[in-house]
């Protein structure tokens, strides 16, 4: 048996038995009357906090799920992965959920039945009518144009986004179909609502005329915080620059992903000159630059270079693009100083021993950086035996991810992980220190409100 099918048995085993401590709930169901009957338990466990369904029902059967939902009186998450709901299906959803209205927070729908006539009837009672702050629609086959949303759906985004009284936190519209003629109609919606604070486009039809548009709404926004454009791959260079130009204009922007979005040194560079400029604490946090595959060494040394200065990047990711040791080893030098950068990703990149040698010099004296992931690379033994000693004076680093290429390389391995195991047990004393501190704090506080001298 599957460890998957063991999980799932003991939460079933724990659903039947109305477990108080089971608040978070997986399950992956047949359209069969004996797996069908399983959510009649989900139903009686009312504490219930985060429900993820893969149900293959059918639009007749949407019932079971509204009459699950309107029985968790803490819910706070809800993912339905129902393949098999047409629009027709998720209209009486939502229908059944506005007469008993659910308290969640977050939906996420995925699904490759629902189109543009069917997001009318979903996405206004969402956020018009509901509890709803974070909607997620995910279509999870992009080939399948006709049963998406689309542009034409992007209206009715626009007008419930206009009727809203709160901010969104998150709107994601991922795999849709979405091209520049919907995100202009999408930013027009967002300006006249209350605000979004993490938007994600994730892998739709965007171009650099899209990226404009939302380089306009970046320059103007103060409550917009993550833009995700992953997989938008017409992006290219001339999107990426007036999306970079525009965070040197807004600081409230902290995390942007421009993952296999087709930029090369020329459009990353102009993110290195972003970093550049940025002063203060505030400033983007994360940038995530992964599958661009025409980025390579000269980007990395400008960015490398801005680094050096930067006192807000806390994370940078540049797994599987074109970085060599010529661009690994100015961002190794660049850790010797920076004091703020916590995670870095270079899986995937052709660097080898020189950069490893580097890194190994850089953590010995870095005090910031928790994650160094260098997986898939062309590091050999000499390197990671350069690192796994530099680990040996590093008490911050939790996780170092290295390939195996050789036999001799699972002992190398090893050795790391004992060394990062010693780190983690570290932070946990840290952590557990801090709490005594405070409820120390708060306890002498208390003795004194009552009259007590220290």
């Amino acid at each position: 048996m599957s460890r998957e099918s063991e999980s799932q048995r003991a939460v079933l085993k724990r659903l039947e038995d109305a477990d108080p401590t089971l608040t978070h709930v997986t399950l992956h169901l047949k359209n069969t009357a004996e797996d069908l009957a399983k959510l009649e338990h989900v139903a009686k466990c009312s504490h219930i906090e985060k429900l993820s369904l893969t149900v293959a029902l059918n639009d007749q059967q949407v019932d079971l799920i509204a009459n699950a939902l309107a029985s968790l009186t803490s819910i706070h998450t809800v993912r339905l992965d129902l393949p098999e709901v047409s629009d027709f299906g998720f209209s009486q959803l939502i229908d059944m959920l506005k007469r008993h209205p659910s308290p969640a927070r977050r939906f996420e729908l995925q699904t490759n039945r629902l189109s543009s006539v069917g997001a009318d009837h979903i996405i206004n009672p969402l956020l018009c009518q509901m509890a709803v702050s974070e909607l997620d629609l995910y279509a999870t086959q992009i080939d399948l144009h006709d049963l998406v949303i689309g542009d034409r759906g992007i209206d009715h985004v626009k007008s419930a986004l206009e009727r809203r009284m709160k901010p969104m936190q998150y709107l994601g519209i991922r795999q849709h179909g979405i091209t520049d003629s919907g995100v202009s109609v999408l930013v027009q919606g967002i300006r006249g609502s209350p605000g979004v604070e993490m938007l994600s486009l994730h892998g739709n039809r965007i171009t650099q005329i899209g990226a404009s548009i939302l380089a306009r709404l970046v320059k103007e926004t103060t409550y917009l915080r993550s833009l995700d454009l992953d997989g938008n791959g017409g992006l290219g260079d001339d999107g990426a620059i007036v999306l970079a130009q525009a965070l040197c204009s807004n600081r409230c922007i902290q995390h942007i992903n421009l993952k296999a979005c087709g930029v090369s040194d020329g459009g990353a560079m102009r993110f290195a000159e972003t970093l550049y400029s940025a002063g203060g604490s505030e400033g983007l946090r994360e940038l995530i630059l992964d599958a661009n595959r025409e980025l390579g060494n000269s980007a990395v040394e400008m960015i490398a270079q801005a680094l050096s200065e930067n006192k807000t990047l806390k994370l940078l990711s540049l797994k599987l693009c074109r970085v060599g040791d010529d661009g690994g080893v100015e961002l190794a030098k660049a850790l010797m100083k920076n004091d703020c950068l916590e995670e870095v990703y270079l899986d995937g990149n052709e660097v080898g021993d020189a950069t490893a040698m580097k890194l190994a010099e850089a953590i010995k004296v870095n005090r910031t950086l928790r994650h160094l992931h260098l997986s898939n690379t062309r590091i050999q033994s000499q390197g990671r035996i350069k690192l796994t000693d530099a680990l040996k004076v590093n008490n911050v680093l939790l996780s170092v991810e290295l390939s195996e290429t050789s036999g001799s390389g699972v002992g190398e391995l090893l050795a790391v992980e004992g060394l990062l195991m010693k780190n983690r047990e570290l932070k946990k004393l840290k952590e557990d220190l801090e709490i005594v501190k405070r409820e120390r704090d708060e306890a002498i506080e208390k003795l004194k409100h009552l009259g007590f001298s220290q």
